[in-house]
């Protein structure tokens, strides 16, 4: 969030204007969802589908492709003249330039373990989905890999890799005793730009909230549904606390979704308090670059509030996000404020 306030020009492109990331944007581009667009998709067996239109996309909206090629075929109108091709010679809005960018992808393979250089739209249409690799010359693609126990390696034999324990980054201590787990829920996705405008979705969970163990809590004297504030070493949340046996002594778990769209307030000194991410660590491993998530020493007391409201309104379903966009601009001033559809 700092950073993009830094910004002096943010530029989102994005299906949905309700997501967080659309309150920064100086310019919002909308751009076609997956059952939009047309291409093509690999699956972890790594066999590569063609994507077809399933409906037609607003008029107002490109492809993300198309879009970024746009620009660049506009910035590179204003560099000096330059005696080389084209940089971006593709169709703006046209299947055959999805299918040229793809293409030019395919010869960057040549060569190398995923080798797809003879693989072609053409032959996805004719023969259906193919597995890589699929060198050129070849009419199919390998369905198990390194059975011939040749490696993409140097010497071609096989790399182990001999990873030493490492302990979490942030240990647990007498002020911050509790271990913070975050993850999934079973119906939401990621930052819940689609699944949270659907009520019925919420049906499994239909809130924020803390998970602790139940024996945590009746030592702390905490109760189903009081609102607790979670404290890290970076930031606090303030959200409804739940019992759950499926939650270890000494463990919480926080869904990774609830983000300010959802959730929000604001701190005693004044600070803006967003979801999860406010309490987690960034400290991230040297070889991957990811971020340890899944673990922050936390601390959980009662939130001491001085009153509390809860409102509920049946709303026509196209007005449900005009409704719900308004309250959150609302909500950054109390000290705890959620704000999450309802439905079947």
């Amino acid at each position: 969030r700092r950073a993009l306030e830094r910004c002096e020009f943010v530029v989102v492109q994005e299906a949905f204007a309700t997501t967080a990331t659309c309150a920064y944007a100086d310019l919002l581009l909308p751009a076609t969802t997956w059952g939009e667009k047309v291409g093509t998709v690999t699956n972890s067996e790594r066999r590569i589908s063609r994507v077809r239109q399933a409906v037609p996309a607003p008029s107002a909206t490109r492809h993300d492709w198309s879009a970024v090629t746009d620009f660049a075929q506009r910035l590179e109108a204003l560099l000096p003249s330059r005696s080389t091709a084209p940089l971006f010679p593709y169709a703006l809005d046209t299947d055959a330039g999805a299918e040229a960018i793809w293409n030019e992808h395919r010869e960057s393979t040549r060569g190398r373990d995923l080798d797809i250089t003879g693989l072609s739209w053409a032959m996805l249409d004719a023969e259906g989905p193919q597995q890589w690799p699929l060198p050129e010359g070849r009419s199919s693609g390998r369905a198990r890999l390194y059975e011939d126990g040749v490696f993409p390696t140097p010497d071609g034999r096989a790399r182990f890799y001999d990873a030493a324990y490492q302990p979490v980054a942030e240990a647990r201590e007498p002020r911050y005793p509790f271990a913070l787990n975050t993850g999934r829920l079973r119906d939401q996705w990621h930052g819940m730009s689609r699944t949270g405008t659907l009520g019925r979705l919420f049906g499994h969970a239909p809130e924020p909230v803390v998970q602790m163990h139940p024996q945590d809590m009746a030592r702390r004297e905490i109760r189903d549904g009081e609102l607790v504030q979670v404290a890290s070493k970076r930031g606090a949340i303030v959200l409804p606390a739940q019992g759950s046996t499926d939650i270890g002594l000494g463990q919480s778990f926080i869904a990774m979704h609830w983000g300010e769209e959802a959730l929000s307030g604001r701190s005693h000194s004044g600070e803006r308090l967003a979801g999860v991410n406010a309490l987690s660590n960034p400290v991230f491993c040297p070889e991957s670059k990811q971020p340890e998530l899944k673990h922050a020493a936390v601390k959980i007391v009662k939130a001491d509030l001085p009153w509390s409201l809860l409102a509920m309104a049946w709303l026509p379903g196209d007005r449900v996000l005009a409704v719900q966009t308004a309250l959150r601009a609302l909500m950054p001033r109390f000290a705890f404020a959620s704000c999450v559809p309802f439905g079947s």
